[in-house]
């Protein structure tokens, strides 16, 4: 769901650990998708990517997901989902091992180009699996949304730099996050397509009328778990704590402010500290 929602449209400056790091990322294919009033269902087949390389041969996966609204009223709205994504992995020919799978995450904002999670890629990985169960809700000014992820992945360690004796490895996540409109707007649901639109204030920043558009503020917490690697010592754990005021002047033009303190954990090593983002955004 967070994945889903384009990033112009989301609450934060960036996503939450988990859903940053566990997505799915873009590759061509084809796709069926649903258009009904309050339930939304997808289905897709995808292959590796757009680079062609004759000694890579080319995995593929398998995508579906589906959400519906149980609640759905012009003050209120309930969303449940869930999703499921099989990838069988590349495997280079040249090397006689297979690609490595990157899954990686940010410290909260794009503008620090380093990763506390995900750091080193997981090599030997023959097929995966990503999960996720999906719950937001709204009433009136306030919501509140969550997600849980679990990523299976099977190692083969004659085909990669595998260092441990396990076959199988489990990382996962989950964050919760939560906001209230202090202008009465509500947050834009879209039952359609499981996710959320773009926000209009009740009135546009106009100081000449005494409007000075929508306040949102928000709460999140976040947590991705990748203890679990290839090789020893190469797994990290992080966690993210961020309080944001949005600032919604029009439906195109709108200011975020996020600080986030975050603890991040490697092998037998721990560390905390603090960011402070904004960002000025213009939809066109």
């Amino acid at each position: 769901m967070e994945y889903a929602t384009s990033s112009r449209y989301i609450s934060f400056i960036e996503r939450a650990v988990p859903s940053d790091a566990y997505k799915v990322n873009r590759e061509p294919g084809i796709m069926f998708e649903t258009i009904k009033p309050n339930w939304y269902w997808t289905i897709g087949l995808f292959g590796n990517g757009i680079d062609y390389d004759r000694e890579v041969e080319e995995g593929y996966s398998i995508n579906t997901r589906g959400s519906f609204a149980p609640v759905l009223t012009e003050t209120s709205y309930v969303h449940l989902g869930a999703g499921i994504n099989y990838r069988k992995n590349a495997f280079d020919k040249d090397a006689e091992e297979y690609q490595g799978v990157r899954l990686r995450a940010r410290e909260g904002t794009r503008a620090i180009d380093a990763r506390l999670l995900g750091r080193d890629d997981i090599e030997g990985v023959s097929d995966f699996t990503r999960m996720n169960l999906e719950f937001a809700a709204g009433f009136n000014s306030w919501w509140v949304q969550s997600e849980y992820y679990r990523v299976n992945l099977n190692l083969n360690p004659d085909k990669g730099d595998v260092r441990v004796d396990d076959d199988s490895l489990t990382l996962d996540g989950w964050y919760v996050q939560t906001g209230y409109f202090l202008t009465g707007e509500r947050r834009n649901y879209r039952a359609f397509s499981g996710d959320f639109g773009q926000q209009v204030p009740n009135a546009n920043f106009n100081p000449s009328e005494g409007t000075w558009g929508a306040f949102e503020v928000l709460f999140r917490y976040g947590i991705g778990d990748s203890r679990e690697h290839s090789r020893p010592g190469r797994g990290q754990k992080l966690e993210r704590y961020t309080a944001g005021l949005n600032w919604y002047m029009t439906p195109e033009v709108m200011a975020k402010f996020n600080i986030i303190y975050l603890e991040g954990e490697r092998d037998d090593i721990e560390g905390d500290g603090w960011v402070y983002g904004m960002r000025l955004q213009y939809i066109f």
